[in-house]
């Protein structure tokens, strides 16, 4: 089956990352001489790296700065780790650790004890490796270490999935999750653990429900989780017996293969697994091309696993017996799935050989190691049970500790309520009475204050109405007098009418007519202008606003029906308005009834009474 179902959370531990304690220390000398010495080493300088490590040496011996000292030691030790050279690298973390612990340095504590999982993990001691990631998880919760409590999470659920703790996986992915959705992240990683929930399903043979749970995936923005979905997708719908599903998303996985080429062992292994199931000949065909393209050292497994499909096409397997039977010293005896691929591979040659001795003897090496499987397996269940046991007793007993915790404080607080209360009461009734002292010797003066303040309120309402009268009269004063003006100017220029009319109808010298015809146009120039004068004048500030708002609302008015409709609010005839504004009655009257179009007044309702109560 397919491999890459689960995967570890190992992250470069950078001694100066994001977190809020190591933002605190980046005024230190310290950092800036870490951040060099990594740079030189990213770089691969190593003149400049050795430079750099004499500095902070020479700083470590004349400043005794311990803190640099453990972020230089434990650089050292991870560079160690990252050669390859392990057991040095452990050695020298655990004495890191120990410095750390004795100057109580938070964080350096969890770097090497996470560290101290990982190198032990690479040497295949998975138990001890989640002694240290318990530790380091413990660290990390207990200091507040946020962006670090996943991850350790992460690799512990791995830790205990590998080891067959599926519960105990599930436990702590299902943590991973909650962590990490309580900082807001919805990344490569956060999906990447919701695959290896699904995977815990599958493990425990509810693939429907694992299969459930990759449906959820948001996979659009990483090539990475579109791999292991669509992997994990043929895994599942292969071991349900569904072909179609399973080679479609086969075919998807291998599309996305050239951005995951560290899966290509498992996608091959993945795809004759299936094809073989499935009796696929021209797929499996489609694969040993991929298989023989693929030049660098493959699994004892996939290779079992090549040949078994090459037999199954061509009737005889790709290797020879004898470079088969050399394979067998590579594999060390603690590898159980190993032995149990290859033993059964080996019991289904010599049968094809009839070579049955042979056959009965790889048969049994088999079925050993298949029952080293199951007795692991049934351990393993009942430790995982028995830690799972153990963990909701540990949850009951927090339970019952945050619940006396609670009465106890429940009855702190009701203490406190009481005694606060008391003394509370004291000293309202002390206010109380110091109150009703002081009021008896105000009440007197404020009662003299407040006469004061009514008899200034009414000589300040008196200057206010008085003002207003001053105002409503200055007004009307204003409007008599433009009245009056406009009807001396309307009468003015009814007699200039009448005087040209008539001199037009005369007959007369050319030149007077002319001279006369001139003075008429001056007249009518000068009444123009002093009509819009006048109509300005006769204007209320109420009443312009009135026809401001009209005109707002109503933008199709033109600027003459406006003017019209101004001078109807202040009570002008069609005659007196036709006067005012050089204009027929007739034409008046046509302009007063497109008014009335446009505001679409009534016909029961007159045009001035609309727009005084408008």
């Amino acid at each position: 089956m397919l491999r890459p179902q689960f995967i570890l959370y190992f992250f470069a531990l950078l001694l100066f990352g994001c977190t809020q304690e190591e933002q605190k220390q980046k005024r230190e000398i310290s950092q800036i001489l870490m951040q060099e010495l990594e740079r030189s080493e990213l770089d691969g300088d190593s003149v400049a790296y050795q430079k750099k490590s004499y500095e902070i040496k020479q700083v470590i011996r004349t400043t005794n700065d311990k803190k640099l000292e453990l972020y230089f030691e434990t650089h050292e030790a991870i560079k160690r780790l990252n050669k390859g050279e392990i057991d040095s690298a452990i050695v020298d973390l655990k004495r890191v650790y120990q410095k750390a612990l004795d100057q109580d340095e938070k964080f350096t504590m969890f770097s090497t004890a996470s560290t101290l999982g990982n190198a032990t993990y690479f040497k295949g001691n998975i138990v001890g490796a989640l002694v240290h990631w318990r530790n380091a998880a413990d660290i990390a919760e207990k200091n507040n270490l946020q962006n670090y409590i996943a991850p350790t999470y992460g690799n512990i659920a791995v830790g205990y999935l590998e080891l067959g703790y599926y519960h105990s996986a599930s436990r702590y992915f299902v943590k991973t999750k909650k962590q990490l959705e309580k900082l807001g992240i919805r990344d490569e990683n956060y999906w990447t653990n919701q695959i290896n929930i699904a995977n815990v399903y599958f493990k425990l043979n509810l693939t429907e429900k694992g299969i459930e749970n990759l449906k959820i995936i948001d996979k659009k923005d990483s090539k990475k989780v579109q791999y292991l979905y669509y992997a994990n997708m043929s895994s599942a719908y292969s071991r349900l017996g569904k072909k179609k599903e399973t080679i479609l998303y086969l075919d998807s996985t291998r599309l996305l293969l050239p951005y995951n080429q560290a899966y290509k062992h498992a996608i091959l292994e993945e795809e004759l697994e299936s094809y073989l199931k499935f009796d696929l000949k021209d797929k499996i065909v489609t694969t040993f091309n991929y298989y023989l393209a693929d030049t660098t050292e493959k699994s004892i497994a996939l290779k079992c696993l090549f040949n078994k499909a090459y037999f199954s096409i061509n009737q005889r397997y790709f290797d020879d017996l004898k470079t088969i039977s050399t394979w067998e010293k590579t594999i060390d005896s603690t590898e159980y799935e190993t032995n149990i691929i290859y033993n059964s591979f080996l019991s289904d040659v010599y049968e094809n050989k009839e070579d049955y001795k042979m056959h009965s003897l790889y048969l049994k090496k088999y079925q050993y190691y298949q029952n080293k499987v199951i007795d692991e397996k049934l351990k393993n269940e009942f430790e995982d049970n028995l830690l799972s046991q153990k963990n909701e007793q540990i949850l009951d007993k927090n339970k019952i500790l945050i619940l006396r915790n609670k009465t106890k404080q429940a009855q702190l607080d009701k203490s406190i309520i009481v005694v606060v209360f008391t003394i509370t009461l004291l000293i309202f009734l002390t206010i109380v009475i110091l109150l009703i002292v002081y009021n008896s010797k105000k009440s007197k003066k404020l009662k003299e204050q407040e006469l004061n303040i009514a008899q200034s309120e009414i000589a300040q309402s008196h200057l206010l109405s008085k003002q207003l009268a001053e105002k409503i009269n200055l007004q009307n004063e204003k409007l008599n007098n433009t009245i009056l003006l406009v009807n001396k100017l309307s009468i003015l220029k009814k007699q200039f009418d009448d005087f040209f009319e008539k001199v037009n109808l005369q007959e007369g010298d050319h030149d007077f007519k002319n001279l006369i015809k001139g003075a008429k146009v001056d007249f009518k120039s000068f009444f123009s202008i002093y009509n819009d004068l006048t109509v300005q004048a006769s204007t209320l500030d109420e009443f312009h606003e009135q026809i401001k708002h009209i005109a707002i609302k109503y933008q199709s008015l033109t600027k003459k029906e406006l003017q019209i409709a101004q001078l109807i609010v202040n009570k002008y005839t069609t005659k007196e308005i036709a006067l005012l504004l050089s204009r027929s009655t007739k034409n008046i009257e046509f302009s007063r009834g497109e008014i009335r179009k446009q505001l679409n007044i009534p016909a029961e309702i007159s045009l001035a009474e609309f727009l005084e109560n408008y």
